[in-house]
């Protein structure tokens, strides 16, 4: 358990899951997570409605594999290719997806390049895990990826707005304060939620975690040739604000 006692309260608790599949597994198990995959699934189901055949996939950050096997229970898949720095989750996934015919590339997600036209480019949780200053890369590949037909199905959770460094801070705090209150709320496991304490630390400090605001999204997604088709909020904390808050997952298609 990491010492947060010289931190803001709502960090205290936090535990690792860096390098532990099973800690990141527990946290994707919570009600907002489990309304990405959720949401995610009923995306692929609408683009398989239009284009009635099966999917080939390309998971992008993916983790233990759960968004594809996600999908995959709801729309044929063809093939999958998971892309993911990390190759002890990239095993993880493997298990997970033993029936799909599968590919591992094992690398960054903002520089992975191919030859191959991807029906569903899916990036759960992954834009946030990106750096800003590499976000609009992410964002081109996805688009690189995407066949003429295909979607980019993204989810992911978006802080308040901020305007400095201060202002970003507090702004993390309020995100997930809220964020943990809803957990502990719903009766989700006290593991799962010290393992989001971490992320939110992390998101704090400006390490391996890099939320921003939906207004950063959009801007970015702009610059990178890409629009939102579809979005559906799965959870949005309480607070004045003329723009998105919380998590939701996004629909995207190349702009032009």
């Amino acid at each position: 358990m990491l010492d947060c006692t010289t931190l803001p309260p709502l960090f205290r608790g936090a535990q690792e899951y860096k390098d532990d599949p099973t800690a990141l597994e527990m946290a994707q198990a919570t009600f907002n997570e489990e309304g990405l995959y959720q949401s995610i699934a009923d995306f692929a189901a609408l683009w398989h409605e239009r284009a009635g055949r099966p999917a080939r996939v390309v998971d992008l950050c993916a983790a233990t594999g759960l968004c594809t096997l996600r999908v995959s229970r709801r729309v044929p898949v063809a093939s999958v290719t998971l892309v993911d720095s990390d190759l002890q989750v990239l095993e993880r996934a493997t298990q997970h997806l033993s029936d799909i015919p599968t590919e591992v590339r094992l690398g960054d997600a903002a520089e992975f390049g191919s030859q191959s036209r991807y029906d569903l480019v899916l990036a759960n949780s992954a834009y946030h895990h990106i750096s800003d200053d590499r976000k609009i890369d992410f964002l081109r590949t996805a688009r690189a990826l995407v066949a003429e037909d295909g979607a980019i199905l993204i989810g992911d959770h978006f802080l308040p707005p901020y305007g400095s460094n201060v202002e970003f801070k507090v702004s993390v705090e309020f995100f997930y304060g809220q964020l943990m209150a809803a957990l502990a709320s719903r009766g989700e496991p006290a593991a799962a939620i010290n393992v989001i304490r971490r992320a939110a630390l992390y998101c704090w400090q400006g390490e391996y975690e890099f939320k921003v605001s939906w207004t950063v999204f959009l801007e970015h997604c702009a610059r990178a040739g890409l629009q939102v088709e579809r979005v559906l909020g799965i959870w949005e904390p309480k607070c004045e604000m003329d723009v998105r808050v919380g998590t939701f997952a996004i629909w995207l298609r190349p702009s032009g």
